[in-house]
């Protein structure tokens, strides 16, 4: 595979970024109705670890999104 390829598709998947992280916080917005309205507490302790594990989500591609943006530059300076 060409380095142009690779490029190219990189710059697709780090397109989708935004929509997934948009995604997750509606989720979170959605389970956070839920965790407000609910009066079982081992029902509350499993919103807030599907709250949890949504919020770590949306900081990894948070990460992922900056990396990529990292080497993408990289790759511009050295192949112009």
């Amino acid at each position: 595979m060409n380095g142009q390829a690779s490029s190219s598709d990189g710059k697709l998947i780090r397109g989708r970024i935004p929509d997934a992280i948009t995604a997750r916080e509606a989720e979170i917005r959605r389970l956070l109705d839920g965790l407000f309205e609910e009066e079982d507490f081992v029902r509350c302790c499993s919103l807030n670890e599907e709250i949890a594990e949504a919020a770590s989500a949306i900081h990894d591609l948070q990460i992922w999104y900056r990396t990529q943006q990292d080497l993408e530059e990289e790759y511009i300076e050295r192949h112009g």
